[in-house]
């Protein structure tokens, strides 16, 4: 018998069973109560939150080595919360979140400087245009 075959006689679940006597009832479903050897509730359902939204934000428009370091551990996340490891993802969590954070501020700063500094410059240009007509 060919595995297919074996796939194939197999029921997938018990409630779909053809049972040939219906007074009998179907076996019942085993809840898991155990995963890898640790109680089911140390596994959290709900993963942290990666920001990877706000990372693309910051690289775009803020501070781009502080948005790509921030998409790379946003990514590192999920990676940790699907093996297991769901202190050291809620701490990198954090981490994106502060980079985001530090990013976005640089970025203000930053665009606030150059942004002051392209005001002046032509402000400068303007005025050195009205001094040669006046001349």
């Amino acid at each position: 018998m060919s595995d297919l075959d074996k796939l194939e006689a197999e029921p997938c679940h018990p409630h779909f069973q053809d049972h040939k006597n219906e007074d009998e009832d179907p076996k019942p479903i085993q809840l898991v109560t155990e995963l890898e050897g640790r109680p089911i509730r140390d596994f959290p359902s709900n993963s942290p939150n990666e920001y990877l939204c706000l990372s693309i934000l910051v690289i775009f428009f803020c501070s781009w080595l502080l948005g790509f370091i921030a998409i790379i551990k946003a990514i590192q996340i999920k990676i940790l919360h699907a093996g297991g490891y769901y202190a050291q993802a809620r701490q990198v969590s954090r981490t994106v979140l502060k980079l985001n954070l530090a990013g976005f501020i640089i970025g203000i700063i930053l665009n606030s400087i150059v942004l002051t500094y392209l005001i002046f410059v032509f402000q400068s240009v303007l005025y050195l245009r009205e001094q040669e007509l006046k001349g």
